[in-house]
């Protein structure tokens, strides 16, 4: 985001890019999680349609096709930022609170339902907003919901469709992301996603970009894809 903030002018949009590159992490090492690692990215800027959303996706379910990978070992979770910040605006819940709830609800997976109410509590939610969140992200979310239908109709021409399931409790915690956010979860006994990344439409002009240049993408390690393997 901040080398493209930096050359902006000399670079023209849409702008696809990858690379492939050697990372550290200082953090104590666990399965499919190493402090020196490969990590691979994939990005497209300054477009901000659906089209971009599925070919990103595509994308990424191309690497586990290209694996042998079919639907039966893996599947991708979708949300949208906008689609959960909505709900929980209809819930009541205060614009103050929802960065905080959206972190929250990231937990989920980890912590189940019944720890997960108590944490909420800890939101300064009252029990009905609780109750009415907790019902919402068990509730299965159909691909012509207006938020997603535009996104499905591409999928489905690209013939992918199959692959992606929408998952309200999917949110990833970091505060970038805008619109669309995804996960690749393994069919089986891994917890740990093997990819994940989404929209972010605001991070390069906080960088200091003179105009808005939106930006989806997602990365993956070799780490977590040999687990898998």
């Amino acid at each position: 985001a901040r080398m493209i903030a930096q050359r902006e002018q000399q670079l023209i949009f849409p702008l696809k890019l990858f690379n492939l590159g050697l990372r550290y992490r200082y953090e104590a090492p666990q399965k499919g999680r190493e402090r020196e690692f490969y990590q691979a990215d994939f990005d497209m800027l300054g477009s901000k349609g659906v089209l971009a959303d599925a070919e990103i996706l595509k994308v990424a379910i191309s690497i586990f096709q290209h694996f042998g990978a079919t639907e039966k070992d893996f599947v991708i979770y979708i949300n949208s930022r906008s689609f959960i910040q909505k709900q929980l605006t209809s819930f009541g819940i205060e614009e103050n609170k929802i960065k905080k709830v959206i972190e929250t609800i990231d937990k989920r997976e980890k912590v189940g339902n019944a720890d997960l109410r108590f944490l909420l509590i800890q939101c300064e939610l009252n029990d009905d907003q609780c109750k009415k969140i907790i019902s919402f992200l068990e509730y299965p979310v159909d691909q012509n919901n207006p938020d997603f239908k535009g996104l499905f109709e591409i999928l489905r021409m690209y013939q992918i469709e199959r692959y992606i399931k929408i998952n309200p409790s999917i949110v990833r915690g970091l505060d970038y992301y805008t619109g669309l956010v995804f996960e690749v979860k393994e069919k089986g006994e891994m917890t740990r996603s093997l990819l994940g990344g989404g929209r972010y439409d605001n991070l390069i002009t906080d960088f200091g970009a003179s105009r808005k240049i939106e930006g989806v993408g997602f990365a993956t390690s070799d780490v977590i894809l040999w687990e898998f393997l």
